[in-house]
């Protein structure tokens, strides 16, 4: 693994990278979606994903879309991410800007306003977090729809649960081609974006920590899923995707991914909405147990 300069010198994130992030990230215990090394790594092109270190701190820099502007993530391993931040503002040359902090918590953009920053709530990147629980259970009146929309789409189709191996990432890649077709992606930067990185996971799928499942759908693959452990009581879904001509298809890998690969967790992360008005419908549609906020706070 090449060596992690000091800040505020920054290199390019690397699969290498993998093992000593993973062990951080595993100590850090974090709560936002970004922090897994999957999602570091597979969005780096887009993201221009970089790499430093303050001491045994670990810092991540990245472009903030829409303005693609950089911002710096919460520090990697700082109990005093307040404290870190003012370390490193030090550390910057006299004229330089320091870039926004991206992803902190309320109490974390509250300590960091007392020296010198401003802050504000980021509510299209705050994550949604599910009891596992529910997502398998579907219970009463508010989980009706989607009960019924399962209970079609099996009624209609032979669907079969399949986990993500070797042997059927292809198919997946196949599925990730039809569906950008259907979806028109050349057309939206975001999913062309977001194309890019799915085809990074599966590129690199057995070296990620990453796993995921497929259904099957009279006979091929017409829906995947790919997760992640997020934390110790916390599973995050990278990406789901399904064939939307199969009406209740979504409804029905989200509930079998959750049975079948998520049983053992609390709660899962379902990432952001990015403040586009089907996603955040179709997110608070699964009555979400609580949101991760996320704030930005800049050098006032």
């Amino acid at each position: 693994m090449p060596q992690i300069p000091t800040f505020p010198k920054f290199r390019p994130i690397e699969l290498e990278d993998g093992a000593l992030l993973l062990e951080r990230l595993k100590a850090f215990q974090p709560q936002i979606s970004e922090y897994t090394f999957t999602n570091l790594y597979v969005w780096r092109k887009s993201d221009r994903t970089l790499l430093s270190r303050r001491g045994d701190v670990l810092l991540v820099k990245a472009l903030k879309c829409p303005d693609e502007r950089e911002v710096l993530l919460p520090p990697i391993g700082s109990k005093d991410v307040p404290g870190t931040v003012s370390e490193l503002v030090g550390d910057v040359g006299k004229g330089e800007k320091f870039p926004a902090i991206y992803g902190v918590s309320k109490d974390q953009a509250e300590a960091l306003v007392k020296i010198g920053f401003s802050a504000k709530l980021d509510r299209d990147n705050s994550d949604y977090v599910y009891l596992v629980k529910d997502l398998i259970e579907l219970p009463g009146t508010r989980f009706h729809s989607k009960r019924q929309a399962i209970k079609r789409c099996l009624s209609e189709h032979k669907c079969e649960f399949v986990p993500i191996t070797t042997d059927t990432v292809e198919l997946c890649l196949q599925l990730q081609e039809k569906w950008c077709n259907l979806v028109n992606c050349n057309e939206s930067q975001g999913l062309r974006e977001e194309d890019q990185a799915i085809k990074e996971t599966f590129l690199h799928y057995d070296d990620l920590n990453v796993f995921g499942a497929a259904v099957s759908v009279d006979g091929g693959i017409q829906a995947f899923t790919v997760g992640e452990k997020l934390n110790n009581d916390t599973a995050v879904i990278h990406f789901e995707k399904a064939n939307p001509k199969i009406r209740g298809l979504y409804q029905l890998i989200n509930q079998w991914f959750c049975k079948n690969a998520l049983a053992d967790y609390a709660y899962v992360n379902r990432e952001q909405d990015l403040g586009e008005p089907g996603i955040r419908r179709a997110k608070e549609g699964y009555h979400p147990h609580r949101m991760i906020e996320k704030y930005i706070a800049e050098q006032a």
